[in-house]
């Protein structure tokens, strides 16, 4: 079972590290609001962070754009979806 892990809270919070460990093969990190400020992931390869959070707040990212519309195809594509605050 696939599963789309959305975080939003910073990469130094407990929800941020337990969303990370939670990630599995074929699972897939959406990063929004603050948890765009991440610079590096290096046990996860599919790493996508909100393009309208990282532009809010004048930023740049490595890990790939991902739009509203990309945010829709994820969860359609993931038989489960996890949102960590």
């Amino acid at each position: 079972m696939t599963c789309l892990h959305m975080v939003s809270s910073l990469p130094t919070s407990s929800a941020f590290q337990r969303a990370v460990k939670s990630v599995r093969a074929g699972d897939t990190l959406l990063l929004c609001d603050d948890a765009v400020y991440a610079a590096e992931l290096p046990s996860i390869n599919n790493v996508l962070v909100m393009q309208q959070c990282v532009q809010a707040r004048g930023i740049e990212s490595p890990f790939e754009l991902a739009d509203y519309q990309t945010m829709v195809d994820l969860v359609c594509q993931h038989e489960k979806q996890i949102q960590w605050g």
